[in-house]
């Protein structure tokens, strides 16, 4: 079976797009042309739902579900999206972000071709794109500031964070988005050996004494190995004088 999908690409809204491609990949599975056509306004008019109402419906009975993306609505990589498109889903990093025009980011990952077919065809693959990288010129020109006590008003001056990121090693696969993100370039990559940990590869790690608090890192993580800890319980349990971070 081959579609023309082409035919769609002058479709200014992404959605619409996406959903027109999806669309005619289904009436394809089934058949295609008038009779399918037929066939689903039939189903309209006896159940007296909407096209939107019975897509879901009628995909389910074919076994090939299809996963619409709406601008504002956005997924977080727990297992249950990349199942709605009939894959493993460790395969595809769904993400929040706070753009609500961004549908969904597939960063980082190599699909195989045996995962580009069947029901991962309706996921409107063309519009997966690289989140954009903070450039070294754009990042916070953060550590040239340093925390005064007495002293305001035209002297440089960071408020102190009130929490701060911590990285899980045991959750951390070394993927290094967080590093990607980070606006003050505080996570760096640590050899699991030179840490004096067992096993191999590497792992992610905050430079606390940097870290502003931004959780940048914490919504691109894929494996939500990153978590906001209070400062002041972080001092506390690192040994280090209240203040310091």
């Amino acid at each position: 079976m081959e579609v023309d999908l082409s035919q769609f690409d002058e479709i200014p809204d992404r959605v619409a797009r996406a959903k027109a491609k999806s669309e005619a990949v289904r009436k394809a599975k089934q058949g295609g042309g008038t009779e399918s056509e037929a066939k689903g306004k039939k189903s309209v008019g006896t159940t007296g739902q909407d096209a939107a109402g019975s897509a879901p419906e009628e995909s389910k009975a074919a076994g090939l579900p299809i996963l619409e993306f709406r601008p504002g609505i956005h997924f977080k990589l727990n297992g249950r999206a990349g199942r709605t498109i009939g894959i493993r889903y460790d395969l595809v990093n769904f993400v929040y972000d706070d753009d609500p025009n961004q549908v969904v980011t597939a960063d980082r990952y190599n699909l195989s071709r045996s995962h580009t077919e069947g029901t991962l065809e309706f996921a409107p693959k063309s519009e997966a794109y690289r989140p954009e990288r903070v450039g070294k010129k754009d990042r916070v020109d953060f550590h040239d500031f340093v925390w005064l006590e007495t002293r305001s008003g035209m002297t440089a001056k960071k408020k102190r964070p009130r929490h701060i990121a911590i990285i899980n090693p045991d959750y951390c696969t070394g993927c290094n988005a967080c590093i990607e993100v980070c606006p003050t370039d505080c996570i760096e990559e640590v050899d699991v050996a030179d840490a004096g940990l067992d096993g191999i590869g590497s792992f992610c790690e905050v430079r606390l004494d940097d870290c502003i608090g931004c959780i940048q890192c914490v919504h691109m993580c894929p494996w939500e190995a990153i978590e906001m800890v209070n400062t002041q319980s972080v001092e506390e349990a690192y040994g280090i004088p209240v203040g310091t971070l």
